[in-house]
């Protein structure tokens, strides 16, 4: 299995070999089994300003590269006040006997339906709800979360996001830039059984 430029061998390679092939010398914390291909980057804790027990730095705060590799970039905050718009969706089990399966906002997927029309470069708030376990997937945005449960985000919350996990009876609030591209997009529940049971639905960015 090829890594970057680096040939991993079964059984005999591990990060700190990889680090030597490109000239480093790994940190005694080296946590990771892969080096990031491309990126110049070695997977090791002080890398990424992780230390076991502790917790992971903001994002937005510069982490220190490995010697003679580039930086990594710094991803500006949002805040409530830059969002143009605010946009709430529940998923939710249908009522028995309804014949689907499960819903957002009421609604079993359409195909020919759009359930928001964010616009190319505004940033928006979406409000998810949950009755059980959803893990909630949108497509082409990334997203950082701002409230769990009415309050501060936990302390796994943090960083760009394109997934967030809701327990049951949970409300996330998520703030979103819309800077990608135009076009149609899809929204839903990462449990398969529940995202082909109804559990979908399209966001077209104008």
């Amino acid at each position: 299995m090829a890594i970057g430029r680096v040939q991993a061998q079964p059984h005999s390679w591990d990060v700190r070999d990889a680090a030597r092939e490109r000239g480093h010398q790994p940190d005694a914390e080296t946590r990771a089994d892969e080096v990031a291909g491309g990126t110049g980057f070695v997977a090791l804790a002080g890398v990424f300003g992780v230390e076991p027990g502790r917790r992971e730095q903001p994002v937005g705060q510069l982490a220190r590269p490995v010697a003679g590799t580039r930086g990594l970039s710094t991803i500006e905050p949002l805040n409530r006040t830059q969002a143009s718009a605010s946009r709430e969706f529940s998923f939710r089990g249908a009522p028995p006997g309804d014949g689907h399966g499960w819903l957002i906002g009421g609604q079993p997927y359409s195909p020919s339906r759009i359930d928001a029309r964010p616009r190319l470069g505004d940033v928006e708030i979406w409000r998810f709800v949950a009755d059980l376990h959803h893990p909630i997937h949108l497509h082409l945005v990334s997203f950082r979360i701002l409230s769990r449960g009415g309050r501060e985000p936990g302390p796994f919350d943090g960083g760009l996001k394109d997934t967030v996990d809701l327990r049951p009876g949970e409300a996330v609030e998520v703030i979103a830039p819309v800077d990608d591209y135009r076009g149609r997009y899809m929204f839903h529940c990462h449990n398969a059984e529940h995202e082909d049971m109804g559990m979908m639905a399209t966001f077209e960015t104008t």
